[in-house]
């Protein structure tokens, strides 16, 4: 990338956040290399997108706020640590919070609630976005999400499928609506939208 190059070669540049290179720099198309603006202004533009891209996101994030990165991996470093994702960079630069509240959250809740309880939090958590890395919380309190699981699945009358010759994939092959792995939660999404709609 042009911009890390410059940086790395130049001094100059790397008082400059990405979308204000151009005020300072324009780039030679010919020679695939930036050089200091002589004349004329510039307005640095970049491309909108969404949390939903992932780390498309915080990479983006990251030049808006980090100045003159000489790579992508300079680009991650924070006091020192270089990070393996664009995301923790961001964490670590406090520009998004952690799940650490919800972590604590559920900490103490497992000491009181049920699962079904437990799974109404982790919907609620889900539906308003309020989660960074819900896998994480997931598989830390997964067990006690599920405390209710093999009386539920007998409930629903799935133990015979459960206990065939092959029951090492019977959740994921043959019961996909028990949401792919994210065990009772189905009908937690379901009164929650319900619950929205009223």
């Amino acid at each position: 990338m042009g911009f890390f190059k410059y940086n790395l070669t130049h001094d100059d540049g790397r008082n400059y956040l990405y979308q204000e290179f151009p005020s300072h720099y324009i780039w030679k198309n010919k020679e695939r290399t930036w050089q200091a603006r002589k004349k004329g202004y510039a307005v640095g533009r970049m491309y909108y997108c969404t949390p939903t891209a992932g780390e498309r996101f915080f990479l983006r994030l990251l030049l808006t706020v980090v100045r003159g990165p000489t790579s992508f991996e300079n680009l991650k470093t924070v006091n020192g640590v270089v990070y393996s994702t664009f995301r923790a960079a961001c964490q670590a630069l406090h520009l998004i919070e952690d799940d650490q509240e919800w972590f604590k959250c559920f900490s103490e809740a497992v000491e009181f609630v049920s699962g079904s309880s437990l799974r109404s939090l982790f919907v609620s958590a889900l539906l308003f976005q309020e989660l960074n890395e819900p896998k994480a919380l997931w598989d830390r309190f997964c067990l006690n999400i599920c405390d209710d699981l093999d009386i539920r699945i007998a409930q629903l009358g799935l133990l015979n499928q459960l206990c065939s010759d092959d029951t090492s994939n019977a959740f994921h092959q043959n019961l996909p609506k028990l949401d792919y792995g994210l065990y009772l939660l189905e009908q937690a999404l379901i009164d929650a939208a319900r619950l929205t709609v009223m």
